[in-house]
């Protein structure tokens, strides 16, 4: 007889940590099923569901999917492996869309198992969309867009007319040539890439917080989806280590769930608290509940903010590596404080 298993303490994610990862971290198990948790129960149950990752990293969050829908099926938590591998190969409502060889093979291995992961049968399920460089994590959009349709196309093909709910961990940042470590968002292009695929019923992603009210290239993504009002549920973690114990995201990380069936307000739990939130009523996002209350007082006494006197950064239209990008710059009498106390002159 066919073991029985409780994948929250037995999953190879759980002990891989981040070791095959640049910067992509993946999720363990526990936290995996945590975050599908946020689709409802029925979803899990109809067959008319199918689950779709689009950025594959080592198929815990797609494994997730299947182990829930069969503890909601068979409406208990403990099963035989023999009924998940009857989930996986047989229920044909999973796919999934690796960023690079290096995840794909991990996400066939681990998904799949060592002996189907080798077997064209099945292995086809999970693809390498191969759209992330693994040298530097530059992101190929035109690359992702065609992988992104041509799976949507199969997934439609091979399962039929059925709803398809995204869920994943999407890359999240890319190198930008800036000074030190600085780094380009992208997980923002990935999040409005499912938006505006009119195929993609609903969506659960773990992505970083920063741009609930900043963060580099995010402020296109947190009005759209403040006006969409398509949110249903976000989920504040402020210490990131609650959810990837070896990288350290500053800003937090979150759960986010997008329907395209809800419009109204936002159910946001950070841990604390839990409250219904009119996300349009402000143009950044509060995570803690009580500073909804502050805010409303202070906008009450002020109309005119830091953000409309003040650059964050680039001031004048230059980058903070500007000099070294530019040996040959123009000499003048405008002095610029540099990295390192350094002062440059260049010209008005």
């Amino acid at each position: 007889m066919s073991a029985l298993v409780k994948p929250r303490k037995l999953h190879a994610v759980d002990v891989l940590g981040n070791i095959i990862g640049r910067d992509q971290p993946v999720m363990r198990i526990a936290k995996a099923l945590e975050l599908v948790s946020l689709l409802a129960q029925e979803t899990f149950a109809d067959d008319n569901s199918v689950f779709f990752d689009p950025f594959c990293k080592a198929g815990e969050i797609l494994f997730a999917c299947a182990y829930t829908s069969c503890a909601v099926k068979g409406k208990r938590e403990l099963m035989s492996t023999a009924e998940i591998y009857h989930e996986i190969f047989n229920a044909n409502r999973y796919f999934a869309l690796a960023p690079d060889e290096r995840h794909h093979r991990l996400s066939l291995r681990t998904f799949l198992g060592n002996k189907n992961s080798h077997d064209n049968k099945h292995n086809h399920i999970i693809r390498n969309g191969n759209y992330l460089s693994e040298i530097d994590g530059k992101l190929d959009e035109k690359k992702f867009a065609r992988e992104f349709a041509s799976m949507i196309e199969y997934i439609k093909k091979t399962a039929g007319n059925k709803r398809i709910i995204a869920v994943g961990n999407p890359p999240y940042q890319e190198n930008d040539g800036g000074h030190g470590k600085s780094a380009r968002a992208i997980y923002n292009f990935f999040i409005e890439a499912l938006v505006d695929n009119e195929l993609i019923d609903q969506f659960v992603l773990v992505v970083p917080a920063r741009w609930f009210s900043g963060g580099k290239g995010l402020d296109n993504l947190r009005a759209k989806m403040i006006e969409s009002k398509q949110l249903k549920t976000i989920h504040y973690f402020e210490k990131p280590h609650e959810i990837f114990p070896t990288v350290d995201i500053r800003g937090g990380i979150c759960f986010l769930h997008w329907s395209s069936c809800h419009v109204g307000n936002t159910i946001i739990n950070n841990g604390i608290d839990e409250e219904s939130v009119n996300l349009s009523l402000h143009d950044i996002i509060l995570p803690h509940i009580p500073a909804h209350s502050i805010l409303r007082k202070v906008r009450q006494r002020a109309d005119k903010f830091l953000d409309q006197m003040v650059w964050s950064r680039k001031p004048f239209g230059l980058e903070g590596n500007y000099f070294k990008k530019n040996e040959n710059y123009p000499r003048g009498d405008v002095q610029c404080f540099c990295e390192k106390k350094r002062i440059k002159n260049i010209a008005r």
